[in-house]
């Protein structure tokens, strides 16, 4: 009994584990034969799914309702509605009369039913709902999906019209920022807001973020994944949210749900993070197979290393390589980057890919050298291919992926010590101080006389207000050579604040002549040393050169303030465009016109009659000395005089 047993479980666990594999290929060849528009057999495939005794998914229900109703069979349709009911007793969905796919059920008394039955499950569900947030959200969530169906529906017209699919898509741009702007206002003043604070509008989080740059994704990937662990959104779609930071990173992904379009139509996976545990991972968040989801999207595996590509084509392609190697010696990348181009074309290969990333990177081209770089495994970059993919990402500003394939680099080439030096320098500027000085105490160690490394060290230490040993290594850069102004600078700041104020003084003073006199923060760091160290007259003396110093540019202030002026009254702004005139005034009293300006907005449109009174005045003060003046001058002396006739006769 007990061997009969022990062979059974396996098997009924088996099984269980092909009847959900059976659900999930019969919903999946129901929604194809949905999008097909054959319904009845995609209402056939529903039923085969539901009888296979695994759990039904509510959604299915809901769609299985939907293809009945396009086939025409109501009582099946309404039955898988009122199964959607019961399935949870707070289910509802907002804008079910829009569904096009019911339409069909509207003239049904059912109808009514169903609809009353929701209506009385909202209200009961959404009376502690903070309703204006709700709707807030909603309307979010319909602009973002009402521009896009318009774009699809535009691109899928043949032939195309390439001119309304730019409109839309430019559209679709101006949605999306005026979107984003929306929602991170929301996530920043609240956080994420839930289900039972805004039902499913809950999504719209999601929605919008998922459409936004990968900035703002990884920005809010922390609330989302603790939202997925509430229940509010769905695992697996925080799961493609990191897949997709991390692709577009130039990192691997988890999930192995991003992939991209190469140059021949085709689709293949961005690199995995483990190929053995991709299943596990994706079953843990609700994901099929990943074989299952490459076959359903026609994607295919990563670049293959070693590709069969016939010999007539590796022997051309060989030649491509040889001619722009070539023309690369000569610094010749425009016509070099041609014919990697065409060796590409022919086979994707690492050593291909390795090339002409090179020749973008040198033509400036970051964008296109990271993306071919990135999809190389580590073990297969050079030394100066690492170096490029790590650079691209710096010389397109994004520190994040910086960090990450400079700190890659460094675990195959750890003495690099330009390298060691920038992953400081990023730590520091993205206040992580302490991971700076770590990274740049493991090279310390083992070399000390590294200026590079110093610099970045003691910029570390400094930033980590552990001024003592900042001055140590700024006196040590010193001893080394480096007497640039910045280095000076930064010692003398040191000193002063560790009370050393000779020191201080000592090289305060020589980065402020090393800057020509001319930088604010030397003159005014040092009068206060200065000042400290009873130095009052020189004290003084740098703290006036450091005042003249921050003065604003005239001219520049002249045009900065006369466009805000013009700006805010065209927009209607009129007490702040009075400001920036009577600003502008400050930098050009002989303004005449801004006088008039000024009065004009104050007599019409502010109702100011006192200062509009006062700036006619000077406004005429000014333009009768003008010896010739225009026409247009004269023009605006009459209407200033009969603004000020008008004033005085008020006044009696």
């Amino acid at each position: 009994m007990h061997k009969i047993q022990t062979m059974l479980i396996p098997a009924l666990l088996m099984a269980s584990a092909v009847s959900r594999a059976q659900y999930d290929t019969y919903i999946w060849k129901a929604d194809s034969l949905y999008m097909c528009g054959e319904f009845s057999q995609s209402s056939a495939m529903f039923d085969k799914a539901f009888q296979t005794g695994q759990t039904i998914d509510g959604r299915h229900l809901y769609n299985a309702a939907c293809v009945a109703a396009l086939a025409g069979d109501k009582d099946v349709a309404f039955k898988r509605l009122f199964a959607r009911m019961e399935k949870d007793p707070n289910w509802y969905t907002d804008g079910i009369g829009d569904d096009k796919d019911l339409f069909s059920l509207h003239d049904d008394a059912r109808w009514k039913t169903f609809l009353d039955s929701l209506s009385v499950r909202q209200e009961r569900v959404e009376r502690h709902y903070d309703k204006p947030l709700r709707k807030r959200l909603q309307q979010l969530g319909k602009a973002d999906q009402n521009i896009r169906q318009q774009w699809a529906a535009a691109y899928a017209v043949q032939p195309r019209n390439q001119a309304k699919i730019d409109s839309l898509l430019r559209e679709m741009q101006q949605i999306d920022r005026q979107n984003e702007l929306a929602i991170c206002d929301i996530l920043d003043k609240r956080g994420f807001v839930g289900r039972q604070v805004v039902g499913e509008a809950c999504t719209v989080f999601w929605l919008i973020i998922q459409h936004a740059s990968t900035e703002l994704q990884r920005k809010y990937l922390p609330e989302f994944q603790k939202a997925a662990v509430k229940g509010d959104i769905a695992s697996s779609q925080v799961a493609m949210m990191e897949d997709r930071v991390n692709s577009f990173e130039g990192r691997p992904q988890m999930y192995g749900s991003q992939f991209f379009e190469d140059k021949y139509g085709g689709k293949r996976l961005y690199p995995l993070l483990d190929p053995e545990k991709v299943d596990k991972w994706r079953k843990e968040v609700g994901l099929e197979p990943l074989a299952d989801y490459l076959r359903k999207n026609g994607v295919q595996l990563p670049v293959n290393p070693a590709p069969k590509v016939p010999d007539e084509a590796l022997h051309a392609q060989r030649i491509f390589l040889q001619q722009g190697d070539s023309l690369m010696q000569q610094y010749n990348t425009f016509e070099a980057q041609k014919y990697y181009q065409r060796a590409f074309s022919l086979a994707d290969t690492y050593e291909v890919r390795t090339k002409l990333a090179n020749c973008c990177y040198r033509r400036g081209n970051f964008r296109q050298a990271s993306e071919l770089l990135k999809l190389v495994p580590e073990d297969s970059l050079s030394h100066e291919a690492f170096r490029q993919l790590a650079f691209s990402y710096q010389k397109l500003g994004d520190t994040d992926s910086y960090i990450y394939w400079a700190n890659q680099l460094l675990g195959h080439f750890p003495m690099d010590g330009e390298f060691v030096a920038g992953l400081t320098h990023a730590y520091t500027r993205t206040n992580q101080p302490q991971k700076g000085i770590v990274c740049g105490l493991q090279y310390h160690l083992k070399d000390s006389t590294n200026i590079l490394v110093n610099r970045a060290l003691a910029d570390a230490w400094f930033m980590n207000r552990d001024f003592t040993m900042a001055s140590k290594l700024f006196e040590r850069l010193i001893e080394q050579g480096d007497s640039t102004f910045n280095t000076l600078y930064s010692a003398g700041r040191c000193f002063s604040y560790v009370d050393s104020l000779e020191r201080a003084y000592d090289y305060l003073k020589a980065a402020l002549y090393l800057s020509q006199m001319q930088n604010y923060g030397a003159a005014y760091r040092l009068g206060v040393v200065c000042v400290d160290t009873q130095r009052y007259e020189e004290g003084l003396g740098y703290l006036s050169l450091a005042t003249q110093l921050m003065q604003p540019d005239t001219t520049a202030m002249k045009a900065i303030t006369l466009s805000q002026g013009e700006g805010y009254y065209l927009t209607q702004h009129y007490e702040e465009a009075v400001a920036a005139w009577k600003e502008h005034l400050t930098y050009n009293p002989a303004s005449i016109a801004t006088y008039y300006n000024i009065a004009n907005a104050l007599a019409y449109l502010i109702k100011d009659d006192k200062q509009a009174y006062e700036y006619y005045r000077k406004f005429l003060e000014m333009a009768r000395q003008e010896e010739k003046p225009t026409q247009q001058l004269t023009d605006m002396i009459r209407q200033a005089e009969r603004m000020v006739g008008y004033y005085e006769k008020k006044k009696k």
